[in-house]
Protein backbone atom coordinates (compact mmCIF):
# COMPACT_ATOMS: atom_id res chain seq x y z
CA UNK A 1 0.00 0.00 0.00
CA UNK A 2 1.24 3.48 -0.80
CA UNK A 3 0.06 6.60 0.99
CA UNK A 4 -0.33 9.89 -0.87
CA UNK A 5 2.03 12.74 0.00
CA UNK A 6 1.00 14.91 2.93
CA UNK A 7 -0.63 18.32 2.60
CA UNK A 8 2.03 21.08 2.72
CA UNK A 9 0.35 22.88 5.64
CA UNK A 10 -1.78 20.45 7.68
CA UNK A 11 -1.66 16.83 8.82
CA UNK A 12 -4.14 14.24 7.59
CA UNK A 13 -5.49 10.99 9.03
CA UNK A 14 -5.87 8.08 6.60
CA UNK A 15 -7.63 4.80 7.23
CA UNK A 16 -6.37 1.34 6.22
CA UNK A 17 -9.28 -1.03 5.60
CA UNK A 18 -9.98 -4.54 4.43
CA UNK A 19 -12.79 -4.07 1.92
CA UNK A 20 -14.97 -6.85 0.52
CA UNK A 21 -16.38 -6.46 -2.97
CA UNK A 22 -19.17 -8.87 -3.86
CA UNK A 23 -20.99 -8.64 -7.17
CA UNK A 24 -24.11 -10.12 -5.56
CA UNK A 25 -24.40 -7.18 -3.15
CA UNK A 26 -22.89 -4.18 -4.93
CA UNK A 27 -22.60 -2.85 -8.47
CA UNK A 28 -18.81 -3.04 -8.79
CA UNK A 29 -18.79 -6.28 -10.74
CA UNK A 30 -15.94 -7.48 -8.53
CA UNK A 31 -15.71 -10.40 -6.13
CA UNK A 32 -12.65 -10.01 -3.93
CA UNK A 33 -11.29 -8.73 -0.64
CA UNK A 34 -8.57 -6.05 -0.83
CA UNK A 35 -6.54 -3.82 1.45
CA UNK A 36 -7.20 -0.16 0.69
CA UNK A 37 -6.22 3.26 1.97
CA UNK A 38 -9.09 5.69 2.49
CA UNK A 39 -7.55 9.15 2.36
CA UNK A 40 -8.74 11.65 4.93
CA UNK A 41 -8.96 15.42 4.68
CA UNK A 42 -6.05 17.55 5.86
CA UNK A 43 -6.80 19.97 8.68
CA UNK A 44 -5.49 21.47 11.91
CA UNK A 45 -7.18 18.65 13.83
CA UNK A 46 -7.67 15.92 11.22
CA UNK A 47 -10.31 13.25 11.69
CA UNK A 48 -10.27 9.76 10.22
CA UNK A 49 -12.52 9.37 7.17
CA UNK A 50 -15.68 7.30 7.35
CA UNK A 51 -15.30 3.58 6.86
CA UNK A 52 -16.67 2.54 3.44
CA UNK A 53 -19.49 -0.02 3.26
CA UNK A 54 -18.42 -3.68 3.59
CA UNK A 55 -15.07 -2.64 5.09
CA UNK A 56 -13.22 -3.48 8.27
CA UNK A 57 -10.96 -0.70 9.60
CA UNK A 58 -7.50 -2.06 10.43
CA UNK A 59 -5.45 1.05 11.25
CA UNK A 60 -5.44 4.83 11.28
CA UNK A 61 -2.30 6.54 10.03
CA UNK A 62 -1.38 10.16 10.75
CA UNK A 63 0.25 11.66 7.66
CA UNK A 64 2.28 14.67 8.85
CA UNK A 65 2.13 18.01 7.06
CA UNK A 66 4.73 18.10 4.30
CA UNK A 67 5.42 14.35 4.43
CA UNK A 68 6.62 12.84 1.19
CA UNK A 69 6.33 9.22 0.22
CA UNK A 70 9.42 9.60 -1.97
CA UNK A 71 11.66 10.72 0.89
CA UNK A 72 10.43 8.20 3.45
CA UNK A 73 8.36 10.72 5.39
CA UNK A 74 5.54 8.25 5.94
Amino acid sequence: LTFADGDPNNPRTDLVVLRVYDAQFDDTGRTEAVLEIVQGTAGATPQAPQTPPASLPLATVLVPAGASVGTGGI
